[in-house]
């Protein structure tokens, strides 16, 4: 997918990525450029986040059944 930097700089999220990501106006991000010059996007974790990843997780057989859900 292509985006195109506008002359203030912004680029725009496309609809559909904003829809599969559940983004909305007013949310924040921190932007990190690796080191092969690639983009990352990572959402700040809110209290949820931190609430759903200090749950305890499903094992069998010390394997993970499911992923464990995360917003981030």
């Amino acid at each position: 997918m292509t985006v195109t930097v506008a002359n203030n700089g912004q680029i725009s999220i496309p609809e559909k990525v904003r829809q599969q990501l559940g983004l909305h106006d007013g949310d924040q991000f921190n932007l990190t450029v690796t080191k092969s010059g690639s983009l990352i996007l990572d959402s700040e974790p809110t209290a949820q986040d931190w609430h759903t990843a200090s749950q305890p997780r499903p094992f069998k057989n010390g394997r993970l059944r499911e992923p464990h859900p995360t917003a981030w």
